[in-house]
């Protein structure tokens, strides 16, 4: 009868407890050729000597994983069996050979397990560091993602050529991309092409690549959905400075670069063509897939008419108050942070229809976006389909005599697309007060921004009928950013950070 298998669970490096698999359909179909090199073990090392053909053994063993064991598992590793350290690995011996992995190495230890599954996999694949050439840039994202064709031409005037990758590579694709030629630079949106586990981050760290990722959403809620620490080997960008010190603290080389615009895409040169509607909002109702992403979790109900009264004096309950009213909690690991995000995405949605029911009182309002906003909103404002950014956009914001933004309480104090796009476009932008417009100066802030829905409604209604003092404000606005403020001015600052690494 065959033996019956081993059955033993192991607390991981996140804190979890895994039941490990055992026999030998636990390895890795084996690679290479010549004596054979496990690293890992698995529970059940009698199952590894299954394996193992002619000639000595060498092992490699996470101590983590080691200590976990019975000791009855040292004594089934066969005597003349070799440890050696992961600082024996070099690529000689990985080509030389028959190397086999415990399949669940990576998501047990991955610290530990990382860099030496990276490593061999580079030396295996024939894989070295960069050796001059052409200015290379990985960038993964996904298909028909915002920001794409700005960041990629902008990479492009800096003298890079730009390789795509999909938003969920796998680490065999990866190693394909690095053996048609290590980029410089890897580059993605929202830890985009970088696996839970970090092997994607361990394999490109050891072709010698320069990883920056660019958060354009709430960072600690991009956070949860990773298992490992791997990001605090990167760079990591965030469009709100309010996050920096947070994900410092947290062990990350963080940094605060905002959005931009793109003249290519939103620069419109009929800047005197009379405006055909009042006002126009576009977005979203919703956080897409918030149900899904908020599974599990509630905010206390007595907090929430705090928030509301707070907002109705000017204030913002915003991500960081809501971290604050809940009290003591994990950033990192876990989805418990998400708990703050959904007090902060109520209080979004209340605070948008607020605004926009004031301001369609005042001046009338269209509003593009989904059919979601048919039930938050009075019959007096009109629905307009969404339309595709690249194409109708620009015109919309230029045809309109003030565009309205409502930023999210996700961020608390982070600019949007339209804080650019409207501007470059030709139109007027009314946004509401946050810490984000500290990134221009007040003569151009003030006379656009507001903390109450009824400010939002008498400063739309005062420049719908003030066409000269529009005109003004959007000429200096303009300027300003396309002097300082495009995609070629943050790739230019990405690449100043990767420089410093």
């Amino acid at each position: 009868m065959p033996a019956k298998p081993i059955r033993v669970k192991i607390r991981t490096e996140q804190g979890q407890t895994k039941s490990l698999a055992s026999g030998t359909g636990a390895f890795t179909t084996p690679t290479g050729a010549g004596p054979d090199l496990f690293l890992g073990l698995g529970p059940d090392p009698a199952a590894a000597a299954l394996l193992t053909g002619p000639g000595p053994v060498r092992f490699v063993e996470c101590p983590e994983f080691e200590s976990q064991m019975d000791p009855k598992w040292r004594h089934m590793v066969p005597g003349d069996w070799k440890r050696i350290d992961p600082e024996d690995l070099d690529a000689n011996l990985v080509g030389t050979s028959t190397v086999r992995i415990f399949r669940q190495n990576a998501s047990l230890f991955p610290s530990f397990w990382g860099p030496i599954l990276a490593r061999t996999t580079l030396w295996a694949a024939g894989i070295g560091p960069r050796q001059g050439g052409a200015k290379r840039v990985l960038f993964a994202h996904g298909p028909g993602a915002l920001m794409v064709l700005e960041i990629s031409r902008a990479f492009s005037r800096a003298g890079f050529e730009v390789r795509s990758l999909a938003e969920n590579v796998g680490p065999e694709d990866l190693v394909l991309a690095l053996r048609d030629g290590c980029p410089d630079l890897f580059f993605s949106l929202n830890f985009q092409g970088l696996d839970r586990f970090g092997l994607n981050l361990h394999l490109l760290r050891e072709a010698g690549v320069v990883p920056v990722t660019w958060c354009v959403d709430n960072p600690f809620h991009l956070l949860s959905g990773l298992e490992t620490a791997f990001w605090r080997d990167m760079i990591v960008l965030t469009t709100d400075a309010w996050a920096v010190d947070l994900l410092r603290n947290l062990g990350t080389r963080a940094h605060f670069l905002p959005l931009a615009a793109d003249s290519d895409v939103f620069v419109c040169q009929d800047l005197d063509r009379p405006p055909v509607w009042d006002s126009v909002f576009v977005g979203r109702s919703a956080f897409p897939n918030r149900d899904r992403f908020f599974s599990g979790l509630d905010v206390p109900k007595a907090l929430l008419p705090e928030a509301k009264a707070l907002m109705a004096s000017g204030g913002r309950p915003d991500f960081s108050w809501w971290l604050e009213r809940l009290g003591p909690q994990s950033l990192w690991p876990g989805r418990e942070v998400r708990r703050a995000g959904l007090g902060a995405e109520i209080c979004s949605l209340g605070w948008r229809s607020a605004v926009l029911e004031a301001v369609a009182g005042a001046v009338g309002l269209k509003v593009v976006g989904d059919e979601g906003w048919k039930e938050l909103l009075g019959s007096e404002v009109t629905i307009l389909p969404p339309v595709d950014y690249y194409h109708g956009l620009r015109d919309i914001y230029r045809l309109s005599a003030v565009t309205l933004t409502t930023t999210s309480l996700l961020l608390p104090g982070a600019l949007t697309q339209r804080h650019f796009d409207v501007w470059v476009a030709g139109g007027c932008l009314l946004t509401d007060r946050i810490p984000g417009l500290d990134l221009f100066p007040r003569h151009l802030t003030d006379p656009v921004s507001f903390s109450t829905p009824d400010e939002a409604a008498s400063l739309a209604r005062k420049l719908v009928r003030d066409p000269r003092r529009r005109g003004e404000i959007t000429a200096a606005w303009r300027e300003t950013i396309l002097y300082g403020h495009t995609y070629d001015h943050r790739v230019a600052t990405i690449l100043e950070l990767a420089s410093e690494i």
